[in-house]
């Protein structure tokens, strides 16, 4: 095989797998978030957007991260939580914003953007 042929396939895959990565998200490790360990999706909620409600973030098997792109329910906004008591469950925004933060160690603002 030549290797003209070789190395634009070559960058292909590679280019597929360093868009996959960056779809992702991880929060335990991540030094950024060190005081925020547990990966998580979260939407507002509530009569006036008011609410928080965070579910833990998706595990892709494929890819080896968390993500939450694919959420159908619309948990689309990544978060980095404190504790695992933030999860599957509807919180004041205040408590939202003390508890969580961006995977990029950058304090939400709220209302959450829309995703």
């Amino acid at each position: 095989m030549q290797l003209s042929n070789v190395f634009p396939t070559s960058l292909v895959f590679l280019l597929q797998g360093a868009v996959t990565y960056g779809q992702g998200f991880g929060c335990k490790g991540n030094v950024m978030v060190s005081y925020w360990p547990n990966s998580g999706c979260v939407k507002m909620t509530g009569m006036k957007n008011e609410l928080a409600e965070v579910i833990p973030a998706h595990w892709n098997n494929q890819a080896s991260i968390y993500e939450c792109a694919s959420d159908k329910n619309h948990y689309l906004t990544e978060a980095c939580c404190s504790n695992d008591q933030a999860m599957n469950q509807k919180i004041p925004s205040t408590t939202f914003l003390i508890n969580c933060r961006k995977p990029n160690g950058k304090q939400f603002k709220w209302p959450l953007p829309v995703v």
